[in-house]
């Protein structure tokens, strides 16, 4: 299996209304996501999530932050090109309570 691979999420130009969709869906997701996951946590083991809940509050911030750069593509009729690649690689598996300790650090 090779070790590092990236894919093309999106790569593409949009108008701003179209760019705003795509990303704010993707946001968007990544919110809800994170969002089960907390309450999965929480209601399991009790756990504060810290490290969940402040990812969370950055994709709200990363939100905010496009909303007034697309705002500003719309008042000046630019059209907005995307790329966005992910980078996977794979690593050993840690133990949950690792995790939370270095994330919490």
């Amino acid at each position: 299996m090779q070790d590092n691979k990236t894919v093309h999420l999106v790569n593409s130009t949009y108008n701003a209304e179209d760019a705003t969709e795509v990303l704010f869906s993707l946001i968007n997701d990544k919110v809800r996501f994170l969002n089960a996951q907390i309450l999965s946590r929480d209601e399991r083991f009790g756990d504060e999530c810290t490290h969940l809940k402040h990812r969370r509050e950055q994709l709200k911030e990363a939100k905010d932050t496009l909303a007034d750069m697309f705002a500003d593509a719309i008042d000046k009729g630019l059209d907005i090109k995307i790329e966005c690649p992910i980078n996977i690689s794979f690593v050993e598996k840690q133990d949950a309570e690792k995790v939370k300790d270095m994330a919490e650090a």
